[in-house]
C-alpha cells in the first residue's frame, strides 16, 4: 500500500482535485474514487493512481521551485526588482489553452501551483501578485 485512504484523500484535496476531477483525470467513474476514499478496508486506491497523484505533487513542487530559480536569475543584485505577476485562469479551457501540459487538470490544481510559487517567491523577498488572465485580448 502506497497511501492509506486518508492520505490519498488528503493528497487529492491538497492538489485541488475534486472527486469529479480525479475521476476524469484517472479515467474512472466517480463511484470508484468514492470507494477508494471510503472508510471500508476494501477497494483501496489503485497503486498507479496513487503514484500518479504523488508524481503530480512532485511536478507542482518542481515547477514552483523553477519559478523561484528563474526569478533569482532574472533579478540579480544589479537589477531593479519588479513586481512579479502570476496569472490565474478563470476557466479550465483558458488554462488548457495557455498551459497544454495541464490539460485535464482543473484551475484549482493550477491555483495550488500558483500559491506554492507565490509563497516561495515572497519568502525569498520578491514582490508577488496573482492576477486573473484577461481573455478578451487572446480568445
Amino acid at each position: 500500500m502506497i497511501l492509506s485512504k486518508a492520505e490519498f484523500k488528503t493528497l487529492r484535496e491538497a492538489l485541488g482535485l475534486s472527486i469529479q476531477d480525479l475521476a476524469r483525470w484517472a479515467k474512472v467513474d466517480e463511484r470508484s474514487v468514492r470507494r477508494w476514499e471510503s472508510f471500508s478496508e476494501q477497494n483501496m486506491p489503485p497503486k498507479q493512481v496513487a503514484l500518479n497523484l504523488l508524481k503530480l505533487e512532485a511536478d507542482i513542487n518542481f515547477v514552483a521551485e523553477q519559478g523561484l530559480i528563474m526569478a533569482r536569475e532574472k533579478y540579480t543584485e544589479h537589477t531593479e526588482l519588479e513586481k512579479i505577476v502570476l496569472i490565474r485562469y478563470k476557466t479550465n479551457e483558458e488554462l488548457w489553452h495557455a498551459k497544454p501540459d495541464m490539460n485535464g487538470l482543473p484551475t484549482t490544481t493550477h491555483a495550488v501551483l500558483l500559491f506554492k510559487t507565490m509563497n516561495l517567491l515572497k519568502n525569498a523577498g520578491f514582490d508577488v501578485v496573482i492576477e486573473y488572465f484577461d481573455s478578451t485580448h487572446y480568445f
